[in-house]
């Protein structure tokens, strides 16, 4: 694959590649999504939110938070240097960074896993609360799972490896026979074997395995996993750069789950909740929020490189346009059916009802700060392109703070809800903190087309909460099943809101057609001049 920065590649070129791969990229996050949805209600149906359940959450919320804090250094900080070494010494000499930089990365893991095998016992009463949850069970778990954490971080570093080879949606492919493989497990134990909570952790790691040897031989195959051993003068350099960069997940976005479960340990049924509802919200941030940034981060990248400030400045406005214009829908769309998603999807088994009612109360919570989450991203992709990482650190610290005191304070009389509620508040702080700060750098002077945006889309917000209120209200008087009204609001909420863009000639629909539909072929600037 020819690389990006190619003189001879036109700029139209580099739009269809960058379009192409976000659109791989999204069906390939929207498979795997359905594929751990198939996994939750699958635990749901035999497990619901009991003890058990909530113990083995518990365990293993932290080893899942050591490897998302990994990888996202490891990918921010080494990939640009494995690209950077390919391109000005060849093949080996990267290889000879990833080689070295990876065994000491394995060094690391597998230290931690030996201080938590010691510390098992003390760390699961930490993140337990002895009252409500098996504490014993759970540092049983959390020592099963220490070769999960050392086997998916492998996977997780190979993956790294192939993007930076510009191979981003065959590691995120392999994904899919790991789901399949670790639900197979789950089911034939939980049916055959027995019905415990440990066959979630053999079911893991039958998956790890399966994608790991699918990532070696394809590595292996391509040209890319070939290790080699020499001097690596970049190596101070990596370890500097995922340091930073490791210290700053720490009081990211990506920490905010293992937060919020901490936080809902003392909850009745917190722990368990939380995961359900936070399972549901993160599919719209994945598929779709995370997608549209990825599409737009090249175009910001660019225009730092070139300094073009004006351009970045147009970028900005249009890229908050289409975050505002893609997750209000969704947010109005889910607050609104949450508890029939909810009992359709979930209730069945061990599920019970009262489940239910505080899975939803909670997911309603979290959507309030979907379009805050929404706008975070773009804003923080910004940063991203002007290498700002130290203010970014500053500003989410700040928030985090933040976060964890309004946990206390709302966990008490509102329970997992208010939980949920203080991680939108997060969001909102970042988000507020982070363009106040980028004004000093990028001046944005006042948009009508932005303010236009904002203001249709908080109407169309409207009229589907009404229409869609107004429907399910006469079928539920009508005595129609509940699968059918789910249906029939999602259905009707998606017409009134694509017919409401039409009707006010919203250009963000069209521009939505380009990116996913036709993979790209438009370039965001001449969207820029022409449509919008």
């Amino acid at each position: 694959m020819a690389a990006l920065s190619d003189p001879s590649i036109g700029a139209a070129e580099v739009n269809r590649r960058i379009g192409r791969s976000s659109a791989a990229l999204m069906a390939a996050h929207a498979s795997t999504y359905a594929g751990r949805f198939i996994k939750v209600i699958i635990i749901a149906a035999f497990f619901g939110t009991g003890v058990e359940l909530e113990s083995y959450q518990a365990a293993i919320n932290l080893p899942l938070v050591i490897n998302g804090c990994l990888f996202g250094a490891l990918v921010t900080a080494v990939v640009p240097l494995i690209v950077e070494i390919r391109t000005r010494r060849g093949e080996r000499e990267a290889a000879c960074l990833w080689t070295r930089f990876g065994l000491g990365m394995m060094a690391l893991v597998v230290a931690i896993c030996l201080a938590l095998g010691i510390a098992a016992h003390s760390v699961s009463d930490w993140i337990t609360d002895p009252a409500r949850h098996d504490a014993a069970l759970a540092a049983h778990l959390l020592q099963l799972l220490l070769g999960y954490l050392a086997l998916y971080f492998l996977v997780q570093y190979l993956t790294m490896i192939f993007h930076g080879h510009h191979q981003f949606a065959l590691p995120m492919l392999t994904a899919l026979p790991n789901l399949a493989v670790n639900i197979v497990v789950i089911i034939v134990w939980l049916r055959f074997i027995r019905v415990e909570v440990a066959s979630l952790v053999w079911g893991l790691y039958a998956g790890a395995l399966v994608q790991l040897v699918i990532l070696l031989v394809a590595g292996w195959r391509l040209g890319i996993l070939r290790p080699a051993w020499g001097p690596t003068p970049e190596i101070g350099r990596a370890t500097h750069n995922s340091l930073v960069l490791l210290l700053g997940s720490l009081v990211s976005p990506a920490t905010l789950v293992t937060v919020d479960i901490i936080m809902a340990a003392p909850v009745h049924r917190g722990i368990a909740t939380i995961n359900y509802a936070y399972a549901i919200f993160m599919f719209p941030v994945t598929v779709g929020v995370l997608n549209l940034g990825y599409v737009l981060l090249p175009y910001l990248a660019g225009q730092v490189t070139e300094r073009d400030w004006a351009g970045l400045a147009r970028t900005t406005s249009l890229s908050m346009r289409m975050l505002f214009y893609v997750t209000v829908p969704i947010a109005v769309g889910l607050w609104l059916v949450s508890e029939d998603v909810v009992r359709v999807v979930l209730e069945r088994g061990e599920f019970m009802p009262s489940d239910t009612v505080m899975v939803a109360a909670t997911l309603r919570a979290y959507m309030l700060g979907l379009l805050f989450a929404g706008l975070l991203v773009v804003v923080t992709k910004i940063y991203n392109a002007m290498q700002r990482v130290w203010v970014l650190f500053n500003i989410s610290a700040l928030a985090f703070a933040v976060k964890i005191a309004a946990n206390a304070l709302l966990r008490g009389p509102l329970g997992a809800p208010g939980i949920a509620l203080a991680t939108g508040l997060f969001y909102l702080l970042s988000f507020v903190l982070l363009a106040l700060w980028l004004r000093r750098s990028v001046p944005l002077a006042r948009d009508a087309a932005r303010d236009r945006t904002v203001a249709l889309t908080l109407i169309g917000g409207a009229l589907m909460f009404a229409a869609v209120t107004w429907t399910r209200a006469a079928m539920m008087r009508a005595g129609w099943s509940l699968t059918a009204i789910l249906l029939a609001e999602m259905a009707l909420g998606a017409a009134v809101w694509i017919g409401w863009s039409l009707a006010a000639r919203m250009p963000e629909l069209g521009m939505i057609w380009r990116i996913v539909v036709r993979r790209g072929s438009a370039s965001v600037s001449t969207v820029g001049t022409t449509d919008l």
